[in-house]
């Protein structure tokens, strides 16, 4: 029930953005390069907010393999991520959130994190929607 109430809200997002960016590559720089293991990710939609153009709406799917572990990042807007298969682990500071499917974690912008598929065995599928400052990056690896 509450994997069906978060995607009709991404889907909410997607009609209330308008019509996709135009030249926008799906392009970033993945946090993950060089992991082994069958690791995808695809941008569902790139969209302006029709009401703050200043902001955009980014939704994607990600796909990490077993024991795949993110380096350190941020991202440039509040992120809203849906584990949709899998057991996933977000790691904010101090602050650990974990969830297997349904589970709907968040990070701020700017708020440092790590994410981990929590499983050795088995694949971790989540959605991201992040809504952020048009034209900036979807994440930066922390220095």
């Amino acid at each position: 029930m509450m994997r069906n109430s978060i995607l009709a809200v991404a889907t909410a997002f997607m009609f209330a953005a308008g019509p996709a960016m135009a030249g926008d590559t799906g392009k970033d720089a993945s946090p993950d390069a060089g992991v082994e293991g069958k690791s995808s990710t695809t941008e569902l939609r790139r969209s302006l907010l029709t009401f703050d153009p200043s902001k955009d709406v980014s939704i994607r799917q990600l796909v990490r393999p077993a024991g795949w572990v993110s380096p350190p990042h941020h991202h440039t807007g509040q992120v809203f991520l849906l584990v949709t298969d899998g057991a996933g682990e977000m790691e904010l500071g101090d602050n650990i959130l974990t969830g297997g499917p349904g589970t709907i974690m968040e990070a701020q912008p700017g708020e440092v994190m790590i994410m981990k598929n929590a499983s050795d065995s088995e694949p971790l599928s989540f959605l991201l929607v992040q809504i952020g400052p048009t034209g900036e990056p979807n994440f930066v690896l922390k220095k």
